[in-house]
């Protein structure tokens, strides 16, 4: 199974450079480093595992937590309707926290860079003289829309632009749809506000990042349209995001691991 990850990376065109730029970051230790490698390689005890690799004579490969699926790494991580309601929203927002903290201290609302995991609950709406930011907020517009809660919004009224920010961490096989996705949900909320902040322009940027950290190369290019983030700092930012999703996946898994040992019946 050694090399799997790289092979599925290649064929759904990702960027080797930036789904492997975990690798280089100094503050993963190096027995999580051999333990990321080994789960994107598909090593990882689950029951599809037990029964298709190491041949055990089992008989139900149903995933332990949800009893609808089979028990894949990839299901765990991505799938699972046990954990989508609170282990995948923790992992997205811990990498949407990296770039919500960035940006308060881009657009010196804090003075101070303020590491993501010391505040727990950003608050809603936030504004100084150079912006206003919202963060998971329900916008009123002309017409019922039912997507009108996109994961940021700022207005920067230096630079007359607003950003609209989307955050997902889909399965890598299943990058390039979500982007597509999120372009296509968000398109009515983009005209509404391009009508409503007639002076602004417009931007949506959707982050993708696969739930072992796989990347399209185009995520540093929609970074790059937020005028205040410096270029030279986007590679560290997607680095930092990547590093949130992928431990977010691995707490996951050894979360899922804990509650369902042979021990715990």
């Amino acid at each position: 199974m050694h090399g799997q990850y790289f092979k599925l990376a290649s064929e759904q065109g990702l960027s080797p450079e930036l789904s492997f730029s975990y690798l280089t970051s100094p503050t993963l230790y190096s027995e999580t480093e051999g333990y990321i490698i080994a789960v994107q390689d598909g090593v990882f005890h689950t029951l599809s595992y037990a029964k298709r690799v190491l041949e055990m004579p089992l008989g139900d490969t149903r995933c332990k937590a949800c009893r609808t699926h089979e028990e894949t790494v990839m299901h765990l991580l991505s799938a699972c309707p046990r954990y989508a309601p609170t282990l995948y929203t923790n992992r997205h927002n811990m990498a949407l926290k990296v770039l919500y903290y960035r940006l308060r201290h881009e657009y010196k609302i804090d003075e101070q860079s303020i590491a993501q995991y010391q505040v727990r609950d950003p608050q809603a709406v936030i504004i100084n003289d150079r912006c206003k930011m919202y963060w998971n907020f329900s916008f009123s517009t002309t017409t019922q829309l039912p997507h009108n809660k996109p994961d940021l919004m700022i207005l920067d009224s230096l630079e007359k632009k607003m950003y609209v920010i989307e955050i997902s961490c889909p399965a890598e096989t299943n990058i390039a749809d979500k982007e597509d996705e999120k372009i296509r949900k968000y398109k009515d909320l983009m005209y509404d506000f391009k009508n409503t902040y007639k002076e602004y322009e417009t931007i949506f940027i959707p982050i993708i990042v696969g739930v072992m950290g796989g990347m399209k190369s185009n995520i540093a290019a929609y970074l790059g349209k937020i005028k205040i983030i410096k270029s030279k700092n986007i590679k560290g930012l997607i680095n930092q995001m990547q590093k949130y999703v992928i431990l977010g996946s691995l707490r996951i898994l050894r979360s899922h691991e804990a509650s369902y040992s042979p021990t715990k019946g």
